[in-house]
């Protein structure tokens, strides 16, 4: 059985009940770069900071450093974003299932990197998720079921060029047998009617938006 990791990247950060529910359940801590500075402070083990080291501050790099917490720099002649390089080191180290927080805010670019490394994590065999305090971003798999609360925010996007659902429950509007095409979004805003959410996908891959409050 793999390990799971957590990343924090240098999107919005997390607030620190959300950092710590997710460090729980984590066997290992990664910062990339700027996502380093919120996991100072706090009473928690750092496996490794990973980047070119062009946005953190350079405080939070002495108080890294003061610990002893491996530093990973790289040239900022780097193609690959720093949490691409975060997700490496992950997988490199064991992980199959992957927390991402601080990956989503205000860079529309940044996010929409983020979401594509979800199809770079599981293409290096990890499920990895987007996490923030009101959004879980996810790829399908064949069959999933989601905790939920009634009224949540369920919306598909169809990643290849249609994805064909086989059957779902606990959603207002049932998936069984839609197919979604990715120039058609008309999977927005589903809503959880119950406690559970299951989906089925029969061909295909969609991205799951699951939003709540």
């Amino acid at each position: 059985m793999g390990k799971t990791a957590l990343i924090v990247a240098g999107g919005e950060k997390p607030g620190k009940p959300l950092l710590y529910q997710y460090r729980l359940k984590a066997d290992m801590v990664i910062g990339a770069d700027k996502g380093a500075e919120c996991l100072i402070g706090h009473d928690m083990d750092i496996f490794a900071v990973v980047g070119d080291f062009d946005s953190i501050d350079k405080d939070a790099v002495k108080w890294l450093k003061s610990r002893s917490i491996r530093l990973v720099k790289v040239s900022d002649k780097k193609d690959e974003t720093d949490t691409m390089l975060a997700i490496q080191m992950a997988v490199e180290n064991g992980a199959d299932h992957i927390f991402i927080l601080g990956a989503l805010g205000k860079r529309l670019d940044h996010q929409f990197a983020n979401i594509s490394l979800l199809m770079f994590a599981q293409k290096s065999g990890a499920e990895a998720v987007l996490i923030d305090g009101n959004n879980k971003v996810m790829l399908s798999k064949a069959e999933q079921t989601f905790d939920a609360s009634v009224g949540d925010f369920f919306s598909l996007f169809s990643l290849t060029k249609k994805t064909e659902f086989l059957s779902s429950s606990g959603l207002k509007y049932p998936l069984n047998g839609l197919i979604l095409h990715r120039d058609t979004p008309i999977g927005v805003s589903n809503q959880a009617m119950a406690k559970q959410v299951r989906i089925s996908v029969k061909k295909g891959q969609a991205l799951i938006i699951h939003s709540y409050e």
